[in-house]
């Protein structure tokens, strides 16, 4: 029998991380050089809606790309260059002729900076009620799940990442200027989720509540309709705690249960990784 839960409020948000300075010059390949980092040559491929250039780089896929990644990410506190992990497909849904802004009551950046994932989820939640649409169930029951699977020790969200087959045409590293890597998606104007109406400053709203949390979720790559986060904690092991982190999972994209999964207590067993994939379709 599946576990009944109530969701009538959501934790609420932890402070977020200070924000870095985004880099402001015209060679990111010295800037990370500087640091030990050897990249090849970059060319801008976007320009973020700050208007500040946008890098690539040709890197290897799998464990290759996941390392560099874990490189550059170490010194965004000093460079301001978020890495991100792309494809080709990537920039068909970046920038102002491909993003898209909704109308809102507030000018994006002020209800980024306003408006919390708490209160956010919680609107999304009731909006679900409201349209009397139930939240898909089924799959593993917890007592049947061997617990030790997600123990982290000695393993990360780069091996998973260099294991999967859908990464392994992940051949470019992105440097977006960024202070934090929640606003990467409201920075490109990504509009991945746009037939879900959502846009930019949806993402920095759930992503910075996500990175401050006890998972500490960081983004690490994006496709055209593809959002993928790094876990770096491990998860707590309790029912009850995975079903809300999968509900919040849901909200944000209700095709991770629906369609990528086919219930939320699917969902609930893959957040247990350390690496998520939100699709939506």
């Amino acid at each position: 029998m599946k576990r009944h839960f109530g969701a009538g409020t959501f934790t609420p948000d932890r402070q977020a991380e200070p924000a870095t300075t985004p880099f402001a010059g015209n060679d990111p390949v010295a800037a990370l050089a500087a640091y030990g980092i050897e990249l090849p040559a970059a060319s801008v491929v976007e320009r973020t809606v700050s208007g500040a250039p946008v890098w690539v780089v040709s890197i290897e896929p799998e464990y290759a790309a996941a390392g560099l990644w874990e490189q550059v990410r170490e010194v965004h506190p000093k460079t301001g260059l978020w890495p991100v992990l792309t494809k080709t497909d990537t920039w068909y849904r970046t920038g102002p002729e491909s993003g898209w802004e909704r109308s809102r009551e507030l000018p994006v950046p002020e209800f980024v900076e306003k408006t919390d994932g708490a209160q956010w989820l919680l609107e999304k939640y009731q909006e679900q009620l409201a349209e009397d649409y139930p939240i898909p169930r089924g799959g593993p029951d917890w007592a049947d799940l061997d617990l030790e699977l997600y123990d982290y020790e000695g393993f990360d969200w780069t091996d998973i990442w260099s294991i999967r087959g859908d990464c392994e045409e992940f051949d470019q590293l992105a440097l977006v200027p960024a202070a934090n890597s929640w606003l990467v998606p409201y920075e490109l104007a990504w509009s991945g989720a746009l037939n879900h109406d959502m846009d930019g400053a949806d993402h920095a709203v759930v992503l910075r509540r996500w990175a401050a949390s006890n998972r500490r979720c960081e983004l690490v790559a994006l496709e055209s309709d593809t959002l993928w986060l790094g876990v770096a904690h491990e998860p707590e092991l309790t029912e009850g705690a995975a079903l809300a982190q999968a509900l919040e999972g849901y909200l944000y994209c209700s095709d991770a249960a629906e369609q990528d999964r086919d219930s939320l207590d699917e969902l609930a067993e893959s957040m247990l990784r350390q690496l998520w994939r939100f699709w939506w379709d």
